[in-house]
């Protein structure tokens, strides 16, 4: 008979002075096992799990808990001790493609807050004003507006029949569609200018000439007396209706009455229109405004992950990272103008909590942090990479998951805290680069403008660039050769049909 039986029923034989009928029962049981035993020549592992657990759902004495509990450990399935921390090792999303932040939702941030803020907050008041007949919206893929030089990452949606009217939308929602749509027909104005002011006798031209030179002039003197530094334009449209009130009748205008169209027509015109008086990306200005604020972040993650070990602590906090005590945290001044740090400064004397409180050891993204950080997921990379770095160059220790480093664990505030600072610092330089576009009158955000705010941000810090920029070449470089070799990857795919393509951009 195989020692598994003998050891599954030896705690019952103990139990046999005191319960005669538990004998009886164990001993039919005993018969039953060993002609199971004989019918099979070994014995699967899991059906000598199962057996075991039965065992100590009997009612036995103390004597046999002990027994049971011997012969249990002999079969190597006794209750362990407590296991040291398990320590995540696997690449990081920036071992990957360079970057653990998302390119994709960095460029978003940018785009809806700042720099077409205006655009983005139109339509969705317009997405807001459809109605459907089953009362279900639908996925709105078709007004996702591409970037120069990328391929549309989503394929449109199939579009569900709704009614759509302007009557609810709001006065200046109505009056910004009105310029978008005169920015799209500038072309057909300025071409209709020339044919009307060709078509003046002499005196009406010199007239004409006159007018708008003074008017030129006024609008100058009243920007620098009242809007100094406003972001206006001269009318010319106002000024020729002005001029003469049938300037614009015998204009042949592509979709004049736009207003006049119906439902879904009506809405997918508008939709066009916001789209095509947007900003845009190039494909690699969003990869370098992407490291920029990656390795401000990162520094605050090191500064943060050494001052805790510094302290003899296993959880990082907002105030190990603020310390502004070590010589590679250069960029500090990037987060000492944020909000959010001036926010935790006021409120400094608040404590933050206890260890249990904000203890959140899953660093790959698996756990239950606040929902409220956008981040988290990326946050958590970041964390996870700067302390797999740094337990690497831990010369105290031979083995690297026995560093200090890898036994931190992240605070549910400090992501937050991250998260809070990323979004900030993402629209402060969206604000600048919203005000390159507009001085220097392009539609695309290109190389020279991410250079002039580059440099322009970090004179006005004081700071040395030269760090930045060999981050910046270091991470663009590796996520140019990871965009190549997915691309050459797919193709191969495609090949042999399989659609699936891996990607590191939205995981939420």
């Amino acid at each position: 008979m195989p020692s598994t039986v003998v050891k599954a029923t030896k705690p019952i034989e103990a139990t046999a002075p005191k319960k005669k009928l538990v004998k009886k029962d164990t001993a039919a049981k005993k018969d039953a096992e060993v002609k199971k035993t004989s019918k099979t020549k070994k014995e699967s592992p899991k059906s000598e799990k199962t057996k075991v657990p039965k065992v100590k759902k009997e009612k036995a004495s103390k004597e046999s808990k002990a027994d049971s509990t011997t012969a249990v450990e002999s079969n190597g399935e006794e209750d362990t001790p407590k296991k040291k921390k398990s320590i995540n090792v696997k690449p990081t999303l920036g071992d990957v493609c360079g970057l653990n932040l998302s390119v994709a939702k960095i460029k978003n941030i940018i785009s809806n807050n700042c720099i077409n803020k205006e655009a983005f907050e139109a339509l969705q008041i317009l997405k807001s004003k459809r109605v459907f007949p089953d009362g279900e919206g639908a996925d709105d893929t078709e007004d996702a507006d591409g970037d120069e030089g990328e391929k549309p990452t989503k394929k449109k949606a199939q579009k569900k029949p709704f009614t759509f009217t302007l009557a609810d939308v709001p006065a200046s929602t109505i009056a910004y569609l009105e310029k978008c749509y005169r920015d799209v027909a500038v072309s057909t104005y300025t071409a209709h200018n020339r044919v009307v002011i060709g078509g003046l006798n002499e005196a009406d031209k010199k007239r004409y000439a006159a007018s708008k030179t003074e008017a030129l002039a006024k609008f100058e003197t009243d920007q620098r007396n009242s809007r100094l530094f406003r972001d206006t334009e001269f009318d010319l449209i106002a000024f020729n209706k002005q001029f003469k009130s049938d300037f614009y009748k015998k204009m042949k205008e592509e979709d004049k009455d736009w207003k006049s169209y119906k439902d879904m027509k009506l809405y997918d015109y508008c939709v066009t229109i916001l789209n095509k008086t947007k900003t845009r990306f190039n494909s690699e200005a969003k990869i370098y405004i992407t490291a920029l604020v990656e390795f401000i972040i990162r520094q605050l993650i090191i500064n943060g992950t050494r001052e805790c070990v510094n302290r003899d602590k296993k959880i990082i906090k907002i105030e190990h990272a603020i310390i502004d005590n070590d010589a590679e945290f250069t960029l500090f001044p990037f987060i000492k103008s944020t909000y959010v740090y001036k926010t935790f400064v006021k409120n400094a004397s608040k404590q933050e909590g206890s260890d249990a409180d904000v203890d959140d050891t899953s660093d790959d993204g698996e756990g239950a942090a606040a929902v409220t950080v956008p981040y988290k997921h990326y946050i958590g990379e970041l964390c996870r990479n700067v302390r797999m770095e740094l337990s690497a160059e831990d010369r105290d220790v031979t083995d690297v998951t026995e560093s200090r480093y890898n036994q931190t664990s992240v605070s549910k505030k400090f992501k937050q805290f991250c998260s809070d600072a990323i979004i900030e610092l993402l629209e402060i330089l969206g604000n600048a680069i919203k005000v390159e576009v507009s001085t220097r009158n392009v539609k695309t955000v290109n190389y020279s403008i991410i250079y002039a705010v580059l440099y322009t941000s970090h004179i006005f810090h004081n700071i040395s660039i030269d760090d930045t920029i060999s981050f910046i070449q270091d991470k663009y470089n590796t996520y140019n050769d990871f965009l190549k070799k997915r691309e050459k990857r797919t193709k191969a795919d495609a090949k042999k049909g399989n659609t699936s393509e891996p990607t590191v951009e939205e995981a939420d």
